[in-house]
C-alpha cells in the first residue's frame, strides 16, 4: 500500500500556512504625539492565541526596547510570518507618513503573498536599489518567482533573504523549493532551521515530518507529526499523515486511533472516506495489529 503524504505547507503556491487569527485582530496601530505606536500587547496576545508564544515574546522584547518605526517593522514581520498580509499592510499604511520608505520591503512581501506579483516586483526592486540586503524585498522576489514556477530564481532570492536575516519564513520557502525539486536533504536542513528558530511552530515540525516520511524514516516522521499535534491539536494534515504512516508500517491499531481522532476533530474532512477504506482493506488482508515499526535509518 502506498500513498503520498500531504506536501509541506507554507508557500504562496502550495497553501500558505495561515493561523486562525481573526482579520484585524493581530496588529493595532495608533498615532500619539505625531508618531506611530504599535500596540505590542495586542499583537503578543494574538500571537499567543495562534499558539506562537516565542514570536509573541520577540515582539514584546523588541517593542519594549524600541518604539515607533522599529517596533512597527517587527510587528509587520510577525504578521507576514503568519501569512497575515492584510494586517501587515495595515501597519505599513498607518506608519507610512512617519516611517517613509523604511517598510517598503515589508510592503513588497505583503503584495507577493497576496498574489499582486507586479506590485511586489516593482516595490522590491526599488527597495533593493536603495538597500541591496533588504531581507523582505528578497523574500518578495523569492515568493514571486516561486509563484511563477521559477524554482532556481526563488531559491536564489530565498538564500539572499536568509543571509539578510529574514529567518524562518525564508528557510521555509527554501525548504519548499527543495522539496518540489526532490532535494529532500536540503528540504530537511531548511525545516530544521525553522524549528531551531521557533520550536513552537507546528508547521515547521509538520514539514519536517513530511521530509522524514519521504525518506522512509518512520520513527522521526512519527515524532515530528506528534510534536506538530502537541503544538496545534487541530492540525488535520498531521493527523492524516499519521494514519498513512502507521498504516504502511503495519501498526493498524495506531492507524485506527489517528483515523478516529481525525474524524472527531474534522468530521467534514473529505479525506476520511479514503482513509477508512484503506484501513479497512489492511485489516481485511489480515495484517498484524501493532506490528513493529519500520526501523529508521
Amino acid at each position: 500500500m502506498t500513498a503520498s503524504p500531504r506536501a509541506p505547507l507554507g508557500s504562496a503556491a502550495i497553501a500558505l500556512t495561515a493561523l486562525a487569527v481573526g482579520a484585524g485582530a493581530l496588529l493595532l496601530v495608533a498615532r500619539r504625539g505625531g508618531g506611530p505606536r504599535v500596540d505590542a500587547a495586542a499583537i503578543a496576545s494574538a500571537l499567543r492565541g495562534a499558539r506562537r508564544p516565542l514570536a509573541a515574546e520577540r515582539v514584546e522584547r523588541a517593542c519594549a526596547q524600541r518604539a515607533g518605526c522599529s517596533c512597527a517593522a517587527v510587528a509587520a514581520s510577525a504578521a507576514l510570518d503568519q501569512g497575515l498580509s492584510v494586517e501587515a499592510r495595515a501597519v505599513i499604511a498607518a506608519t507610512r507618513k512617519a516611517c517613509g520608505q523604511e517598510l517598503d520591503g515589508h510592503r513588497a512581501e505583503a503584495a507577493a503573498r497576496e498574489g499582486a506579483l507586479e506590485d511586489a516586483e516593482r516595490w522590491a526592486s526599488a527597495t533593493l536599489a536603495r538597500q541591496p540586503a533588504n531581507a523582505h524585498a528578497h523574500q518578495a522576489l523569492a515568493l514571486r518567482a516561486h509563484a511563477q514556477g521559477d524554482l532556481d530564481l526563488a531559491a536564489r532570492h530565498a538564500r539572499a533573504a536568509i543571509q539578510a536575516g529574514r529567518g524562518a519564513s525564508a528557510h521555509q520557502l527554501t525548504g519548499l523549493v527543495a522539496f518540489a525539486k526532490g532535494d529532500l536533504v536540503t528540504a530537511e536542513a531548511s525545516f530544521r532551521a525553522m524549528v531551531a528558530e521557533d520550536a513552537s511552530d507546528s508547521g515547521a515540525h509538520f514539514n519536517l515530518g513530511v521530509v522524514h516520511q519521504g525518506l522512509k524514516r518512520y520513527g522521526p516522521a512519527r515524532e515530528a507529526y506528534l510534536r506538530a499535534l502537541a503544538l496545534d491539536p487541530d492540525r488535520a494534515d498531521a493527523r492524516h499523515n499519521l494514519v498513512w504512516l502507521t498504516l504502511e508500517a503495519g501498526a493498524l491499531a495506531e492507524a485506527r486511533h489517528h483515523l478516529d481522532r481525525l474524524a472527531a476533530s474534522a468530521p467534514g474532512d473529505p479525506r476520511l472516506g479514503g482513509l477508512r477504506a484503506a484501513v479497512d482493506r489492511a485489516s481485511g488482508a489480515g495484517r498484524a495489529l501493532n506490528a513493529p515499526p519500520a526501523p529508521a535509518p
